[in-house]
């Protein structure tokens, strides 16, 4: 890396290097007759620094959609010169600020099922690698909304006659007390079970 230094100083600096990544280095003494033998060789490694985000990261509807989310990423195309050992995923409830609600997943593993949660609500959700250097940059945000439930069954159903009786029924009922996390928006109504 250096023909000659051109002084007889006993240290120097290589700057530059990778994170991570384990060097080997021998020096050689330089007279009038040239380079002599090489020094014994010493070895070291750089430390590595965090990696670099994840991407991709998609938020789809879980096998319960009014409660569970399915998180699914790429892993970082640089991993800061160590092993990925986890993921930290941090979470945002329709805007009520963010939450690391997975502080080290403990796994390589690139995918993530969010459970528990409320039905028709807002999450975003944004992930990063965690190496041994500490916890990398974020990845890019994903959003979802968590799906209603059906509605529970309307109360108090009751028939009348109706003006002219002999040929009109007038039914009444009460709103489900269960709305299944959003506004009722009309009703079904059947005649003999059809």
């Amino acid at each position: 890396i250096v023909a000659n230094t051109g002084n007889t100083n006993l240290t120097y600096t290589d700057t530059g290097r990778s994170p991570g990544t384990a060097y080997s280095y021998t020096v050689e003494a330089i007279n009038q007759a040239g380079a002599g033998d090489p020094s014994n060789s010493a070895s070291g490694t750089t430390d590595p620094i965090v990696s670099d985000a994840p991407t991709s990261l998609t938020a789809s509807a879980g096998s319960t959609p009014s409660s569970m989310i399915n998180l699914s990423w790429t892993a970082p195309a640089y991993t800061g010169g160590a092993a990925i050992v986890g993921y930290q995923i941090t979470e945002n409830r329709a805007g009520a600020g963010d939450v690391v609600i997975v502080s080290n997943t403990g796994s390589t593993t690139t995918t993530y099922a969010r459970t528990g949660l409320d039905r028709v609500v807002s999450y975003t959700y944004k992930v990063a690698a965690i190496n041994s250097a500490g916890v990398g940059a974020n990845s890019n945000t994903a959003t979802l909304t968590t799906a209603a439930e059906l509605p529970g069954p309307p109360t108090a159903l009751t028939l009348t006659a109706g003006s002219p009786a002999m040929t009109v029924i007038s039914l009444s009922w009460t709103a489900p007390t269960e709305t299944g996390g959003a506004a009722i928006t009309g009703y079904q109504i059947k005649k003999n079970g059809s």
